[in-house]
């Protein structure tokens, strides 16, 4: 269910095709792909409706500006930027020539050949870094698949931004992260290890102590039902009756609950990718790994688990994906009968947070899809609260 259920073919402009290229969760959609729904790529799409093509080329050709600026800071001017995204962050795959023209970065050594993805950012640079530190922490602390930060010749681990009109941006370089998304080639076998992969990752979280001044949003209570959610907007009559709207406050209430009994102690509440799905992990020979950790922050365990498996919801093989990632997950960390039994209401509260998302848009009915996706989000609820 959820955004599975989407079905908006969309024909972007320089598509690479998933299946050939190897990825790095970036890429657009191949042509002619049925939009299957994750948070980063309804971003995007409502971002081409909402503002049209003249904004969209005036603030990529200023990130690019801004790339190619940043690329001098780490000693890499004259590699070649090809564009990945253009959703909420603008994405950069950095190939640089084989050519001994490069000078030496001072933390990597010669750089000819190899392969970077760089990111333009236009969110608190403080929370960047933190995003940064934890990836850090990571690769130090675990044998877990992420991509690694590249610091800029100065050793910043955020680059300065100053070359266009687009304040407050900032400019973060990854290491490339070999591998490959799945769709129809995913099966119970991989979900195993995906499900592996997560525990590692909450094991990591469990332990994690961070430093002063690390900034990571929360994915919590305040966060899915506040001010800024459907309960409160004050046109959210537009889009939902009376009746409707009361179903919201009733689900709110209910998985509200749920978290104030589990609480946020160590064991349920830490730091979490927040958008892991197929196309986030990718596999490459017998491993898997994670990117895109740019919505990563605070929150449910549980909540990381419902985002994975509801982006699969709508398989046919579900039950057996679902299972399989259970079992890899429990192979490494304990989850009782009792939390398995609270996955559909994170799953709810996701749903929830996506709402709140769309709704924030300035014209959501830009979106032929969006009638059906709130539409069905009605019958999610009431199956949830059992009506």
């Amino acid at each position: 269910m959820f955004l599975a259920q989407l079905h908006l073919t969309f024909y972007p402009r320089n598509c690479q095709s998933r299946e050939s290229e190897e990825t790095h969760g970036f890429s657009f959609l191949n042509p002619r792909v049925l939009l299957t729904g994750t948070l980063r790529e309804v971003r995007e799409l409502n971002h081409v409706a909402e503002h049209g093509t003249a904004n969209r080329n005036r603030k990529l050709a200023q990130h690019r500006e801004l790339a190619t600026a940043a690329l001098e800071q780490y000693c890499l001017a004259g590699a070649e930027l090809t564009l990945l995204s253009d959703a909420d962050n603008t994405v950069f795959r950095v190939d640089v020539p084989g050519a001994e023209s490069f000078n030496r970065h001072p933390y990597l050594g010669k750089v000819c050949g190899r392969r970077f993805v760089l990111r333009v950012s236009t969110g608190h640079a403080a929370a960047t870094k933190s995003e940064l530190i934890w990836l850090a922490a990571l690769l130090r602390d675990t044998d877990l698949t992420v991509p690694e930060p590249v610091p800029t010749s100065d050793g910043s681990l955020v680059a300065t931004a100053n070359a266009s009109p687009a304040d407050g941006a900032s400019v973060v370089l990854l290491r490339w992260v070999e591998g490959m998304s799945l769709d129809s080639a995913l099966d119970a076998e991989l979900m195993v290890k995906v499900g592996r992969y997560m525990a590692e990752l909450h094991n990591h979280s469990e332990s994690f102590v961070p430093p002063s001044g690390f900034q990571r949003p929360r994915w919590d209570r305040n966060r899915l039902f506040g001010a800024d959610s459907v309960l409160h907007m004050p046109d959210a009559g537009r889009y939902f009756s009376r009746d409707e709207l009361k179903l919201f406050e009733a689900a709110a209430e209910r998985v509200s609950r749920t978290m104030k009994r589990l609480g946020e102690s160590r064991e349920v509440f830490g730091l979490i990718h927040a958008d892991l799905h197929n196309r986030s992990y990718l596999f490459h020979g017998d491993q898997v790994g994670a990117i895109d950790f740019s919505d990563c922050g605070w929150g449910y365990y549980l909540y990381d688990i419902a985002i994975t498996l509801s982006e699969l919801k709508s398989r046919e093989d579900y039950p057996a994906l679902q299972a399989a990632f259970l079992q890899g997950y429990r192979e490494v960390r304990p989850l009782s009968e009792s939390h398995e039994g609270l996955i559909n209401t994170f799953m709810v509260a996701r749903r929830m947070d996506l709402v709140n998302n769309i709704l924030s848009w300035e014209d959501p009915f830009l979106l032929p899809w969006v009638p059906r996706f709130l539409e069905k989000s009605i019958e999610v609820l009431n199956r949830y609260l059992g009506n």
